[in-house]
This record gives C-alpha cells, structure tokens and sequence, in this order.
C-alpha cells in the first residue's frame, strides 16, 4: 500500500489537524504526527492507515477553535 503521488501523508497531518474537537483528538492526532517522520519511510502509508479510524475525516466541520483562530485573522 502506498499513498497516491496527489495524497501525501503530510497533506493528511494537515487536514486532520482542522477537525479536533476534543482533548483526545489532539492527543492521539499528535501521537500520530510526531511518530510519523520516525516510522520506517517503507511502513508510513500502513502506519497513517491504521490511524485513520480515529482521525476526524473530512465530513466533520473544522474544530470551533481553528474557525475562531480564522476569524481573528481577518
């Protein structure tokens, strides 16, 4: 298995980051992130696949945090 030459697992980290709701989301998503760069390159697509079970996906609306954080930049 390998992610697509359109999908990179750092587009992944990037997008997931957008959808934490709570403390666990943060936790196990940076989890997630910081072992990343250190599995083997050969095993990072399975690693980031077995995690996504508990990632928000793209359905979920982004965190209330990041649309406020948004807003105040404007």
């Amino acid at each position: 298995m390998n992610l697509s030459s359109s999908v990179k697992g750092h587009d992944l980290i990037n997008a997931a980051r957008r959808k934490g709701r709570d403390a666990h989301d943060y936790k196990f998503g940076s989890a997630v992130f910081e072992d990343y760069s250190n599995v083997s390159p050969a095993l990072r697509s399975h690693f980031l696949a077995m995690s996504v079970f508990n990632l928000k996906g793209s359905g979920h609306p982004d965190s209330d945090l990041l649309n406020r954080s948004r807003s105040a930049l404007r």
